[in-house]
């Protein structure tokens, strides 16, 4: 009788270390830190995730919401970016949310080192400004009155969830003249011109700037407007406006 027990009892602790070990193996697979520890302070630093969180951003990508709840921990470290999280926000954050934020920030870090390689840059908090390879021509006196007359600023931004372009009234002007300088004037024009002053200016925001350019001056040529473009790193979720003093 005593065997028997302890025959079963044995068949149960067995069952009960595996669920332990799947239970296990499946929180890892989401992230894994590299001498992250977590504090009252800061948590999660230095994060890699795994090829299931890269699989999901393509299924599921990073929500603004996801962005705006973390964009004030992530900071600039030797031309990286790092993700500083106090144990407060990290309880508010699902799982599969913090390892999409992780993965996003590899990502961005991998691509950092392609569209800095050739670049001089500055680093404004957590956005690294990439400095265009070609003087800018002058610009005119900075107006705040108005959307219109304001001048505006020229930048190549790279967040840790994407990319921001800037085009100040001057540049746009000088991209119209030098495209409509080519055989052919259209968005391949523009993006050609683009491309002279940010080499490493991701294609799809690129383009996307280049036709809004293009219809824009078609509809009202020879009057611009400083005017700001971003999209995350896939090149999706295009958006687009005008600068303004005090604004993007």
């Amino acid at each position: 009788m005593n065997k028997g027990m302890n025959i079963n009892m044995h068949k149960k602790l067995i069952a009960l270390c595996l669920i332990c070990s799947v239970v296990g193996s499946s929180t890892i697979a989401f992230a894994t830190t590299n001498n992250s520890t977590l504090s009252n302070d800061t948590s999660i630093q230095n994060t890699t995730s795994t090829t299931i969180a890269a699989n999901q951003l393509k299924v599921n990508p990073l929500s603004q919401a996801s962005i705006d709840k973390v964009d004030k921990y992530v900071v600039v470290e030797n031309n990286q970016f790092v993700l500083k999280l106090p144990i407060s926000i990290q309880n508010q954050i699902s799982i599969s949310e913090l390892a999409k934020i992780n993965e996003r920030i590899k990502q961005s870090n991998d691509k950092l080192r392609t569209v800095t390689r050739d670049n001089s840059i500055t680093v404004n908090k957590n956005v690294i400004n990439v400095l265009p390879v070609t003087s800018l021509p002058e610009t005119s006196a900075i107006s705040t009155m108005s959307i219109g007359s304001y001048e505006g600023v020229t930048a190549f931004n790279v967040y840790w969830w994407g990319y921001g372009l800037r085009l100040s009234k001057s540049v746009m002007n000088t991209i119209d003249i030098a495209a409509k300088a080519s055989a052919k004037y259209g968005t391949g024009a523009v993006i050609i011109v683009l491309q002279k002053y940010f080499p490493s200016l991701p294609g799809a925001l690129a383009g996307y700037v280049a036709g809004i350019l293009v219809s824009r001056i078609k509809v009202t040529p020879g009057n611009y407007y400083a005017m700001w473009a971003k999209s995350n790193l896939m090149g999706q979720n295009l958006t687009t406006g005008y600068q303004y003093s005090g604004g993007y």
